[in-house]
């Protein structure tokens, strides 16, 4: 029925569309009538045809057939056909539905568009456009639906080649955005579930999840809803909003986030209708605001930094990407004028500061870049720092438009590193080739550099490097020269004080050229520039002469001469080696040397040498001192006639070789010239060498001999000489050595070592060498130490027996070496009688190539014995696991005159020997502090007492500080602990020690942690006795070995009671006495000097009476010689106070007294009075707090 509807639609519009057209008033409603003009006038004059009226009827019926036809059908089966034959001349191939008709309704479905090109594929479920029917015919519509849109891009897709595109004119765009917005306002939109996805080379690289867009006609604004983005790292990102509004003059997006930390705000287009179009935005990065303009016409363009810094760790970290360097931006502004229409007339500037910009581990603090460009010229400035200096580089280069690119001519510039010294310093750690102790001289580098371009491509550059110290005097100025051509040539030149060098390569036919001319050059202008490139010669060198030579690389050929006239070798403490002579050579053909010969110190080495027709002949070598031959010899030796067959030559070459070498016995001492380290041996030790060597290369015949007597060392003059005895022997595929060491009235120690001897196999092979079997031996002789007592000047006497040997067997490259070393009934007495002699010493040390085993380590010291044992592995030459056990049983670890430490012991050391811990316990058993204490000095002069104090200490030092890496590493957990009581004793003293200490932290920071508590202390006053019931001494891992205090005591003085306490760090004890009744603390030290306050002195008499009373207690407690005698008889009155002519403070008499302490409450007290009274006394004593 649509259909119908729409046919009977048509044919009416057909009848009253035209001027032509006539309506029949007779016909009904729906019903209607059409005739041409003409014959409705034809009608009208005669009567028509029957046959013609029957063609018109069916002309019509056919219109109106083919009109229905294409209204749905036909629509739906042309449609697709003809589009995919349009579209596939375009490259795309496209397949595609059409449902509904035009009078009804159409809609698209299945679309599915292909390319090869960047547009890989694209789906949409359903295309419907919104229009009326009549509105269509006028070629209108309202809008369109699209659902279900996906979209495939190849990201990389080569584009084709078509013909340059000429400038954009941007009044044009804008005219035409303008117009289109006069099409698309009217129009609504709806695009559905529109999703994108890109990749490159097959690999996803982003994808945009299900979005839309919706605008209603008629209004200004769009509705944008972006879909959830993923990443090429699969990282998604949430879905944003944005709104867009298009009005006459401008389009304005107020906000877009793309990705976390991107944003875009105010995005603004002006379109207005002349002037050119300009753009506005604020871009936001993370941190970063930036304010992007431009002027109308896109005359101009400026970006700036607003507001915050941009991180590129950050931004890179957000996308989980990688640069090899970064930065973070602090400062940032671009200006660019006359950008449009003609970008070759553009002029601009940027500049930006950089902060913290790292490479590869290179840190560059700050870096600043200024870059300008102008119609003919661009620049750049850049500065910064970088390992503790400042540097600069300035370059110009003129531009011109070439092909609508910019083109640089040759850039030219120059650079500046203010303290070369520093720069040195820091490359120093990351390159080992410099040596960070050799600190370069403070200096300043200066340099310029010129590079031609040809077609955007480096033709040729140049640079000068000019390096200046700051003070002459400590180095020569550098100065050098460098250029290369693209043709291949390099070149380069070195000048500074007394010396020139120049060098020229040619790079495809690999010849060089060079020279250097030395003019009493001193290599000591430049030592410490050598020296941090650990290339200084250990001395200063002197050299006049000069050296030219030339060659070709590819075909090993070498040519040119050397003078030396002469060349001087100062070193300190040594007497210089002066050289001179003249060299000649063609290589590889041979070589010859005229007048060459070295002297030292009187001495003086010549030979004469020279290579030619295959033989290399060394005669006329000598070894003079002040006329004197010390040694001679001389050599010929074939040579190949191509030195890259050396091997070959080695392995077949069966021409004889000779090689002679003998010198006199003669004074090592004389080496001292040319070898430092023999200034160190006795005058008297004396050597010989012998070598020769015959056969050939492949079947050599060796025999050397060295020859060592008298060898003593200056600063061991107690140890006995040593003669050594080594010859090695070589011939017939076997090489042995045989060697001995002997001293006065000592065992010989030998060594033996036997090996294949194979020259020819090792040169075919050189590798074969490792596999070859060796067998060595060294016997150590039985070795009595008491001979080697003097060499320990701590030590009173030394005994025992060391014996042992080391093998050696399997392959020469990984040989399986073992050993052992014993040593029985050793001994050590010292001459500090304070440590006990040690007894029994023995011990067991097994060695192997993976593993030092120590076993049965054993000694008895003062009744306490002490065992051991253990291993230490090896791996690759270095330390590795560990494992050692020590116990101990009441074993002296401290006497003296007043003390006696004993302890038992189980510790265990294990681990990695880098990282090992130390643990277990140690017991203190059976130890004793006894001293007699002196607390009053009789004899000396009276002085009242001051305020209380306690002398201050140095807090105890580390004993383990010094310990060097890595044993100051190695973790502690070990616990003190006391097993028996620490007594206290003396004639004045008594009491306990007890505690618990653990030590934790590292061997070279220890951290204590615990207790020690004193117990039951009684100190006897020559009036009075202090009592110390409890106190301790608290460690703490904050406080170390510097313990806390706390120790409370009592004294009774009669009639008063003192409290003291003593309380803080032992390096700084406080004291606090207090009385009761109540006395000042300078009183309160009175009446415990004295037994009685200063008021009780004031009387000579009484003042007497005490003096009298302290000789007698100083008596009755032993401190003379008679009181000491009567010591056991006085003892019996510990417990009786006496007293002398002390006033009673209730009745002023005086009275001699003594009081028998029966209890700590109840007292027997009996006394006579200056008159010969008496009185007798039982005291009850209450005490009030």
């Amino acid at each position: 029925m649509g259909s119908t509807a729409g046919v009977m639609e048509i044919a009416e519009w057909i009848c009253n569309s035209g001027k032509h057209a006539a309506v029949d008033p007779g016909r009904g409603c729906g019903e209607f009538a059409c005739a041409l003009p003409e014959l409705e006038t034809t009608e009208l004059q005669s009567t028509p045809r029957p046959r013609r009226k029957f063609r018109r009827w069916l002309l019509l019926a056919g219109l109106l057939g083919g009109l229905v036809w294409m209204n749905g059908p036909g629509l739906r089966w042309l449609t697709p056909q003809i589009g995919a034959h349009f579209l596939g001349k375009t490259g795309l191939y496209a397949d595609f539905t059409v449902e509904g008709s035009i009078s009804g309704g159409l809609s698209f479905t299945d679309i599915h568009l292909r390319s090869d090109g960047a547009l890989g594929e694209l789906t949409v479920e359903r295309v419907t456009p919104v229009y009326r029917f009549s509105e269509l015919l006028r070629g209108r519509t309202r809008g369109i639906v699209v659902d279900g849109a996906h979209v495939e891009l190849r990201l990389g897709a080569k584009k084709p080649q078509g013909p340059e595109k000429p400038p954009a004119d941007l009044d044009e765009i804008t005219r035409s955005l303008r117009a289109l917005r006069g099409r698309i306002i009217p129009f609504s939109i709806d695009l559905n579930e529109i999703s994108l996805r890109a990749s490159r080379d097959g690999k996803p690289q982003f994808a945009l999840a299900s979005s839309s867009l919706r605008h209603l006609a008629g209004e200004p604004g769009f509705m944008l809803n972006l879909g959830a983005f993923t990443d090429a790292a699969g990282r998604q990102w949430p879905a944003r909003q944005s709104a867009i509004t298009w009005t006459a003059d401008q389009l304005a997006l107020d906000r877009l986030d793309p990705l976390p930390g991107v944003g875009i705000r105010d995005l603004t287009l002006a379109l207005p209708e002349s002037g050119g179009p300009s753009v506005d935005a604020e871009i936001r990065i993370n941190d970063a605001v930036f304010m992007l303009g431009t002027a109308p016409g896109f005359n101009s363009v400026a970006l700036d930094l607003r507001e915050g810094r941009l991180d590129s760790r950050r931004l890179l970290e957000t996308f989980s990407l990688e640069a090899p360097v970064t930065a973070t931006l602090t400062s940032f502004a671009l200006n660019v004028e006359n950008l449009l229409p003609s970008p070759a007339a553009a002029t601009g500037d940027a500049r930006l500061l950089l902060e913290e910009v790292a490479a590869d581990g290179w840190i560059i603090p700050e870096l600043s870049l200024d870059a300008g460009l102008q119609p003919d010229r661009a620049t750049l400035a850049a500065s910064g720092q970088t390992l503790g200096t400042e540097f600069s580089l300035n370059a110009v280069a003129p531009v011109a438009w070439e092909n609508g690119s910019l083109q640089p001519g040759e850039i030219r510039g120059s650079f500046n590193v203010a303290d070369v010294s520093k720069l040195l310093a820091g490359l120093a750690a990351r390159i080992k080739a410099l040596d960070p102790q050799a600190p370069a001289p403070q200096s300043m580098a200066d340099g310029g550099f010129a590079i031609s371009l040809q077609n955007s491509r480096p033709a040729s550059a140049e640079m000068e490097l000019t390096i200046k110290p700051a003070d002459p005097q400590q180095a020569a100025t550098l100065f050098t020269k460098a250029s290369w051509r693209r043709d291949g040539e390099l070149t380069a030149s070195l000048e500074t004080e007394g010396l020139k060098a120049g060098a020229e390569y040619q790079v495809e036919p690999a010849v060089y050229q060079a020279e250097a001319v030395m003019d009493a050059f001193n290599s000591a202008r430049i030592q410490r520039w050598l020296a941090v490139f650990r290339a200084a010669p250990g001395g200063n060198v002197y050299l006049t002469g000069n050296w030219s030579g030339s060659g070709e690389i590819k075909a090993a050929r070498h040519r040119g001469s050397m003078v030396m006239a002469p060349l001087e070798v100062t070193r300190e403490g040594m007497p210089p080696i002066r050289a001179q002579g003249g060299l000649v050579y063609d290589w590889p053909a041979g070589f010859t040397t005229s007048d060459l010969n070295i002297q030292s110190g009187g001495q003086g080495v010549s030979a004469d040498a020279a290579l030619a027709d295959g033989w290399l002949e060394l005669s006329n070598l000598l070894w003079l001192d002040d006329g004197r031959s010390l040694a001679g010899g001389s050599a010929k030796l074939p040579v190949p006639a191509d030195f890259s067959k050396w091997r070959d030559t080695l392995a077949h070459d069966a021409r004889p070789l000779q090689l002679a070498l003998e010198s006199d016995s003669l004074p090592l001492a004389l080496l001292k010239q040319w070898l430092p380290a023999a200034a160190k041996l006795d005058p008297r030790s004396t050597g010989r060498v012998s070598l020769k060597v015959g056969g050939s290369y492949a079947q050599p015949e060796v025999d050397a001999v060295l020859q060592v007597r008298d060898l003593r060392s200056p600063e061991q003059a107690k140890l006995p000489p040593a003669d050594l005895d080594f010859t090695l022997a070589g011939r017939d595929g076997k090489l042995s050595l045989n060697g001995s060491v002997t001293a006065p009235d000592l065992p010989a120690a030998t060594i033996t070592a036997v090996m294949p001897f194979l020259p020819a196999a090792w040169a075919d092979n050189p590798g074969s060498i490792r596999d070859e079997e060796i067998s060595a031996r060294v016997n150590l002789p039985r070795l009595d130490l008491a001979r080697f007592a003097s060499l320990v000047p701590q030590a009173h006497r030394i005994s025992g027996v060391v014996t042992g040997n080391i093998e050696a067997a399997g392959k020469l490259g990984k040989p399986v070496v073992k050993g052992r070393l014993d040593l029985t009934n050793g001994g050590l007495h010292l001459k500090d009688e304070r440590i006990a002699p040690l007894t029994g010493i023995g011990a067991a040390v097994d060695l192997v190539p993976e593993r030092i085993t120590l076993r049965e380590l054993r000694t008895t010291m003062a009744g306490g014995t002490l065992r051991g044992g253990g291993t230490l592995s090896i791996t690759g030459g270095k330390p590795g696991a560990l494992d050692f056990r020590l116990t101990a049983n009441h074993l002296p670890l401290l006497r003296n005159d007043s003390m006696i430490v004993r302890a038992n012991a189980d510790l265990r050391l294990a681990g990695e020997f880098g990282r090992a811990s130390l643990t277990g316990s140690v017991g203190v058993v059976d130890s004793l502090f006894y001293r007699d204490i002196e607390l009053l000095p009789i004899g000396s002069p009276f002085i009242a007492p001051s305020a209380a104090a306690l002398p201050k200490i140095d807090a105890p030092r580390n004993p383990a500080s010094a310990l060097p890496e890595p044993f100051a590493s190695w973790a502690l957990n070990v616990t003190v602990r006391t097993e028996n009581d620490f007594l206290i004793r003396g004639n004045l003293a008594a009491g306990k020690i007890t505690g618990r200490v653990r030590l934790g932290g590292t061997l070279g920071n220890p951290a204590p942690d615990g207790e020690v508590k004193l117990s039951n202390l009684e100190a006897a006053l020559p009036f009075s006795t202090i009592h110390v019931r409890s106190g301790t001494l608290r460690f703490t891992p904050e406080t170390g070995f510097d313990p806390v205090l706390e120790i409370r005591g009592t004294s009774e003085p009669r009639p008063y009671r003192v409290y003291a306490y003593v309380h803080g760090r032992a390096s700084n004890p406080q004291l606090l006495l207090t009385s009761s009744p109540p006395l000042p603390e300078n009183e309160i030290m009175t009446l415990l000097a004295t037994g009685t306050t200063t008021s009780g002195l004031e009387d000579s008499q009484a003042a007497s009476s005490r003096a009298l009373q302290l000789l007698l207690e100083e008596t009755r407690r032993g401190r003379f010689g008679v009181g000491k005698r009567l010591r056991p008889l006085l003892g019996l009155l510990d417990r009786v106070d006496f007293s002398l002519a002390e006033a009673d403070p209730y009745s002023g008499e005086s009275y001699s007294t003594a009081t028998l302490e029966l209890t700590d409450r109840w007292f027997l007290s009996a006394g006579m009075g200056e008159d010969g009274d008496s009185r007798l006394f039982g005291i009850w004593r209450l005490t009030f707090h």
